[in-house]
């Protein structure tokens, strides 16, 4: 087993439903990592998006990971908790003059294009009130590129022009955007590795680029692929995936190991899940960059 110093991960699930097969993978995935690296795994809830959150979501997250002895270091972070210093940020950015206030519209936008610009100079200083809601606030990108490094994909190199260009910091609704509170939290909070799967990897350039203008500190990223149903389709909240059972912690993890590629041996088969993941520490590796995908497969 190896070890690094300093070695902290992260798993930051929204609550916007309880835990499927997906999201469960990823949070085994990541818990393993740190396990394997001897260091610490942190939980953070990712609850801003309201409008999606749902009543008791983020006990029943809480009480699944318990019951998978998917054990967190320290007190659970929710972001609802870090609005001011989301805000603080914000205003950091603002004051820096490297954000605008923008009134455009999805409607007024192509999304398959970048952010044409419309509102760089016209709307450079703030309005009468930064909380009216006919505002977001933008970064300036520019012909910013961002460089990274991933321990599954490999060498990583975006234009923010490819990924959109001048991106959103604070919404409409008076509310940070996900990109602004992950790159505050990643960035300033001493998180070293994020394991997380392959669909928020362009997202991976906007919050660095954002933590760079923040000065905080780069993690270190795998990106791992993503579980999909018998249509190729990715399991989510939003598709309807189900929810795990975690009244069988040990048969939910003997899936996601097969999912991981670490197959348990015949003795095993009749462990306790804090054997299992104690075990599966022991054999962890990141997979292939050559996997884009897992196969659910039926339950």
């Amino acid at each position: 087993m190896t070890q690094a110093i300093g070695y902290i991960g992260r798993f930051a699930p929204s609550p916007s439903g309880p835990l499927h097969l997906g999201s469960l993978t990823t949070a085994v995935a990541s818990y393993l990592d740190a396990q394997h690296h001897q260091g610490q795994w942190r939980l953070r809830i990712d609850d801003l998006d309201t409008p999606r959150n749902q009543p008791g979501a983020s006990d029943a997250i809480l009480r699944c990971l318990e019951r998978h002895q998917l054990r967190w270091h320290g007190e659970v972070i929710y972001q609802s908790a870090r609005l001011a210093l989301y805000r603080e940020a914000a205003d950091l950015l603002t004051a820096q003059k490297q954000t605008f206030y923008c009134q455009c519209s999805r409607r007024m936008l192509n999304p398959a294009e970048p952010y044409p610009g419309t509102c760089h100079h016209r709307m450079a200083a703030p309005p009468p009130s930064s909380s009216d809601t006919g505002y977001a606030l933008r970064i300036h990108t520019r012909s910013a590129e961002i460089s990274f490094e991933d321990q599954i994909a490999g060498p990583q190199q975006h234009s923010m022009a490819s990924l959109g260009g001048d991106f959103v910091v604070w919404r409409r609704d008076n509310q940070p955007s996900y990109q602004l509170a992950t790159a505050l939290d990643d960035g300033s909070t001493g998180i070293t590795h994020i394991v997380r799967g392959n669909d928020l990897l362009a997202d991976t350039a906007r919050q660095l680029f954002l933590v760079e203008r923040l000065a905080g500190t780069r993690a270190s990223y795998a990106h791992l692929p993503v579980v999909v149903d018998a249509a190729q389709v990715k399991l989510s909240k939003r598709t309807g995936a189900k929810p795990v059972d975690d009244r069988q912690p040990a048969k939910n993890l003997l899936r996601v190991l097969g999912l991981l590629g670490i197959v348990a041996p015949a003795e095993m088969m009749g462990a306790k899940p804090q054997e299992l993941l104690s075990w599966a520490t022991q054999h962890w590796q990141l997979p292939g960059a050559e996997t884009q995908t897992w196969q659910a497969g039926e339950n």
